[in-house]
């Protein structure tokens, strides 16, 4: 009996299992329902409710728990907080989706200057543009795109921090990672500017 259930993973007999191997078929399919069960019971009860507690996150490893319970890490620097169990490991509730990211320079070259990091679930960029000459009204891109999961999830726009210029302009960040510096008027002689910027990880 090879058949399951796709959510619970519940084992049931199909047409062409045999009748001589219904008793392990039954047994096979009790099991798994009890799993099943178990688990759910768990849930329901003290040990299961309450947050598995360590001083640090080797010792939080160390311990298993209910699908969905949480844990704290009480002493271990940035490893301190809460955790969730999803089955096979402990998850940082802060980054449950996105792993942290040290920061990386993306890009450094075209007058373009672009770091970004992601911590406890955010992503951080810092994006700044160099160059000279009568822009007016137009688009300079980022020569590169940042990395699918730093990237967000609609179109945003942030006004530059720094401008030596009379008109102001927009870097927009759009959901494939382009960052685009969209000039807003004549008065743009040249261009130093930069931002920081900063959004939900994915």
């Amino acid at each position: 009996m090879t058949a399951t259930t796709p959510i619970y993973g519940l084992s049931y007999p199909e047409g062409t299992d045999l009748v001589s191997t219904a008793a392990k078929s039954f047994k096979s399919m009790a099991d798994t329902f009890e799993q099943a069960l178990y688990a759910v019971d768990q849930r329901s009860t003290p040990a299961g409710a309450t947050p598995v507690i360590a001083t640090t996150l080797e010792s939080l490893k160390a311990q298993t728990a209910t699908v969905g319970q949480t844990g704290f890490v009480t002493s271990d620097g940035d490893n301190t907080g809460p955790y969730i169990w999803d089955g096979t490991s402990w998850h940082h509730a802060h980054w449950y989706t996105a792993d942290d990211k040290a920061k990386t320079t993306l890009v450094n070259k075209s007058g373009w200057k672009c770091e970004y990091m992601m911590k406890h679930g955010f992503v951080y960029v810092a994006v700044s543009i160099s160059d000279s000459g009568n822009k007016g009204w137009s688009e300079s891109q980022m020569p590169g795109t940042l990395p699918e999961e730093a990237r967000p999830p609609l179109e945003l726009n942030f006004a530059p921090m720094c401008s030596n210029n009379n008109s102001i302009g927009v870097f927009i960040v759009k959901p494939t990672g382009l960052i685009i510096y969209s000039r807003r008027g004549g008065g743009q002689i040249s261009d130093n500017r930069y931002a920081t910027m900063m959004w939900p990880a994915a």
